[in-house]
Parts: C-alpha cells; structure tokens; sequence
C-alpha cells in the first residue's frame, strides 16, 4: 500500500532539483549573454560613431580642398559644428583633425623660388607645404609626419617655398600613394576620434575605445 505523503514528497524533491537546475542553467547563459549583449552594443555604437566620423572628415576635406582657410575661427566653427557629437576642445576634447598640402618638388618649383639645384636638397621628393590642426593634438599625430613647428606660420599653417624646397624635416614620410605631376596639391586630412564613453566595454572587447581614425585625401 503507497502512502501519499511518500509520492508528495517525491515530487517535492523532484521540483527542487528542478529549480536547481534552472537556476544552473540560468547562470550559464548568462555568464555568456550579458558580455555578448554589452559586445554588441558597444560595436553598435563604435559603427555608428565611425560613420559620423567619416562624415567630418569628408565635409572637412572638402573645404579643405576647396581653399578654405582652414586655420580660421569661421572654417573651426563650421566643422565643430558639422561634427558636434564630438569635442574638437583643444585640451579635453576627444577628436583632433590634422589637415595637410603635399607637394612633389620638381626643378621648376626650385627655379621659380630662386633656389639653386645644389640647395634644393627635396629635389623630386614630397613634401608639406601646409599644416592645420584643430581639436586636442595631444590624442594623435599625423601618420605622414610632423612639419617642425617653426617652419608652419601659426595664424595660416603656411610654409615658405624657401623651407620646404631645402628642409629634410619637411617631407611627407610613406606619402607614396599618388603620383603628382608640378603643381598639383594633395590636400590631406586625417582625423582621429576617442571614445572615452566606451571605456566600460573595454574589460571584454579591448579591440573597442581604441577610437576610429579616419583619412581622406583629395
């Protein structure tokens, strides 16, 4: 003869390793579901800030190009503006662009700004011929070199024909990608963009807030 409280008490253990195993099983996914679901937020939000990023480089390259003075408070408004998700601050701002005029320095460059071949030591090689930075340079340098500051004139980022002719410190390092003919400029602009916010994600997706640089060149 079965007594009920034996079943009763059978299906009473029966439920608790159940709940046991739910709460077991529960773990489990959640030790993988909770950093899949940070990873794929933080890579959403790290596309969708490169994306804007490449807008700011593109619009920015695009004045660039067209002979804005780059180096006016007027152009520095509009590209704050065009990229306001970010901080162009010159101290605590999270994004700096790096705008650059490249050059190949022929025997005709060398004649027309009276420099003797002899001198003209950057004879067919490429060289910067003006340098604008806007945002907080401390967070990158460009990928092509760093004009000596004391050959860049501060209030337009020009640099005299008599030093880029002659200046070795003056050429465009790697700047191998294009072939350009005498008198045709290369305007580049390298931007580079942080991402502090992200710093929470970075435990287990270190590849994330490495920030986003971004390059163009007209």
């Amino acid at each position: 003869m079965a007594y009920p409280h034996a079943s009763i008490l059978k299906t009473q253990r029966r439920s608790a390793r159940q709940r046991g195993n739910v709460g077991l099983e529960f773990g489990l996914i959640t030790i993988v579901a909770v950093p899949l679901l940070f990873g794929v937020m933080g890579i959403g939000i790290t596309l969708g800030r490169s994306v804007q990023a490449q807008q700011v480089v593109r619009d920015a390259g695009h004045m660039h190009a067209q002979s804005v003075d780059m180096a006016s408070t007027d152009a520095q408004e509009i590209v704050a503006k065009i990229g306001q998700d970010f901080s162009f601050d010159a101290t605590t701002g999270n994004a700096v662009l790096i705008m650059s005029q490249v050059i190949t320095v022929f025997s005709g460059d060398c004649t027309a700004a009276g420099v003797t071949s002899a001198n003209c030591s950057n004879l067919n090689q490429q060289v910067f011929t003006h340098r604008v930075l806007q945002g907080n340079t401390t967070l990158k340098t460009s990928s092509f070199g760093t004009p000596p500051s004391q050959y860049v004139t501060a209030a337009t980022g020009n640099i005299n024909a008599s030093n880029y002719l002659t200046q070795s410190t003056l050429r465009a390092s790697g700047f191998n990608m294009l072939t350009m003919t005498q008198g045709q400029i290369a305007y580049v602009i390298e931007g580079y963009f942080a991402q502090p916010d992200l710093t929470f994600f970075k435990p287990g997706f270190p590849q994330i807030n490495q920030g986003t640089y971004v390059r163009n060149i007209f």
